[in-house]
C-alpha cells in the first residue's frame, strides 16, 4: 500500500535532502515505488491537492489504497488557521480520507511560540480541534541545553507515552540524520 508524503514546509533543496536521508536509513538508492513524496510549497494548497497526491500514489501501486498519508505542514492547507470554519471542513475531509481509504493520516503542527516554561498550545483553531478529532497527539520537544529531542504523547485514546518514557533522539554528525538515543 502506498505512503504518500506532502511537504509544505521545505525548499526544493531541503526537501531532496530529507528524501536523501530517508534513503540511506532504509538502505536503498531511491524511494520504493509504494512511497510518494510531493514539495508543494508556493501554492494556494487545500484538500483536492491531498486527494491527488493519493491517487498518484495508487496509479503507482495498481490501485492499492494508501497505508498513511503526511501532511508535513498542515496549517498550510488553510488560508489561516484561525478559520473556524475552515479548520472544521478541513478536519472533517481529512476524517473522510481516513475512512475511505482505512489509513491513517498524520498531520504535523507548530506550537504557537509561548513563554519560557508555559505549555504551549498547537497553532489556531485548526490547532485545537485536531487536539480533539485525534486518535493520538504526538509532541515532539526539544532540551535546550543539549539539544536532544523527546517523542511522547500528549494525547491518545490508547496506550500513552509519558514524557518521562519518552522516545529520545539527537543529531549524529557522523550519520549525518536524527538517531534514537540508548539509555
Amino acid at each position: 500500500r502506498p505512503i504518500v508524503h506532502l511537504d509544505t514546509e521545505q525548499s526544493k533543496y531541503h526537501h531532496d535532502q530529507k528524501l536523501r536521508t530517508t534513503n540511506k536509513r532504509l538502505g536503498v538508492d531511491k524511494l520504493p515505488s509504494h512511497v510518494v513524496s510531493f514539495r508543494l510549497t508556493g501554492e494556494r494548497l487545500g484538500i483536492q491537492n491531498i486527494r491527488e497526491g493519493i491517487a498518484i500514489g495508487m496509479e503507482r501501486t495498481e490501485g492499492k489504497k494508501p497505508y498513511a498519508v503526511l501532511l508535513d505542514g498542515g496549517v498550510d492547507f488553510l488560508l489561516s488557521p484561525n478559520d473556524e470554519d475552515a479548520s472544521n471542513a478541513m478536519i472533517k475531509d481529512l476524517m473522510a480520507v481516513a475512512d475511505e481509504f482505512d489509513c491513517i493520516v498524520i498531520v504535523s503542527i507548530h506550537y504557537n511560540p509561548g513563554q519560557p516554561n508555559t505549555p504551549s498550545k498547537s497553532r489556531g483553531h485548526y490547532g485545537s480541534e485536531l487536539e480533539r478529532k485525534s486518535e493520538a497527539y504526538l509532541t515532539i520537544s526539544k532540551d535546550g541545553e543539549t539539544g536532544h529531542r523527546s517523542l511522547f504523547t500528549k494525547f491518545t485514546r490508547e496506550r500513552e507515552l509519558p514524557e518521562g518514557e519518552a522516545v529520545r533522539f539527537a543529531w549524529d554528525e557522523r550519520a549525518e540524520m536524527f538517531n534514537v538515543l540508548s539509555d
